[in-house]
């Protein structure tokens, strides 16, 4: 299909576009638009959290004052042809958003876990970085802390914490598809007399090295209570005990077990949601091996 020509206006003139061109105003737009954000420390990420001392969503300045401000304390961004059209575009998107409102899921500064992951990425040299994940050291430090920092949760959201315990005792059986402690499923089933809503596959993630069917078992509960869904959070061997291939074979190899051992989860005809039949799901990493 040959392709159409576009146009884009800049500046008040319209000049004609690339249609491959992926660095467009709209672009730029939907990727700086909730959920995603900028990297911490970035130009983009101090205009739109208000960090950024000579313009940010939080200032007053007129829009010809912002606009000049901008290209004065961003110039280095007009040595490539990329970043000259970034220093063109920025400005107009964000003069048209909300004024004097910090941007509503962007923290002003790096959180917890960023914070101690670059703390320990400027003391350890790269080849001691290497080798605490290699040798499985990252993958206790992170769940050691993640499990540590539970008493502090389930005191701050006591509500939160009766259901994790509801969720654990009541609704949960735990099925084992290989050797290795990691390869187990945490499955959750409807207490209903009604028939089961779906079937939801969930891959917990981790940075596929660290991570646990627990830390997601609240993911369950929307499921359970709302569709009606049978939810099973499939565990995995998580590096160094296995690289991706290996982990994407588990979640093969769970979802064989499964259906052998509960097939009635599997079976269409005595489902209430046509439109989610088998669903598979993952947050992060466990996206990545769904």
């Amino acid at each position: 299909m040959a392709p159409t020509s576009t146009t884009q206006s800049e500046g008040g003139a319209t000049t004609p576009v690339d249609p491959n061109e992926l660095l467009t105003e709209k672009s730029l737009a939907l990727s700086l638009a909730p959920p995603r954000a900028p990297p911490h420390d970035t130009p983009h990420r101090s205009l739109l959290t208000g960090l950024d001392p000579h313009r940010s969503l939080l200032t007053t300045a007129t829009a010809a004052d912002d606009e000049d401000v901008y290209h004065q304390t961003h110039s280095y961004y007009t040595d490539h042809t990329l970043r000259q059209r970034l220093s063109t575009l920025l400005p107009r998107i964000h003069l048209s958003l909300p004024r004097r409102l910090p941007h509503p899921h962007l923290p002003a500064g790096p959180e917890i876990g960023d914070r101690m992951t670059r703390a320990m990425g400027s003391t350890l040299s790269l080849e001691r970085q290497n080798a605490l994940r290699d040798g499985g050291g990252f993958r206790s430090i992170v769940d050691t802390l993640i499990t540590l920092s539970v008493p502090g949760m389930a005191i701050g959201h006591p509500k939160v914490a009766q259901k994790f315990m509801e969720l654990s005792s009541r609704q949960m059986s735990t099925i084992r598809y290989g050797r290795h402690q990691m390869q187990k499923i945490d499955l959750f089933v409807p207490s209903s007399d009604r028939p089961i809503g779906g079937l939801l596959l969930f891959v917990h993630g981790g940075a596929w090295g660290s991570g646990a069917p627990w830390m997601y078992r609240l993911v369950a509960a929307p499921f359970l209570e709302a569709l009606n869904m049978a939810v099973a959070i499939v565990g995995y061997r998580t590096y160094p005990d296995a690289d991706v291939p290996g982990q994407v074979q588990d979640l093969e190899q769970a979802a064989d077990v499964l259906y052998r051992e509960r097939k009635d989860l599997f079976d269409a005809s005595q489902r209430t949601n046509s439109k989610c039949k088998t669903c598979l799901m993952g947050h992060s990493s466990g996206a990545h091996i769904a």
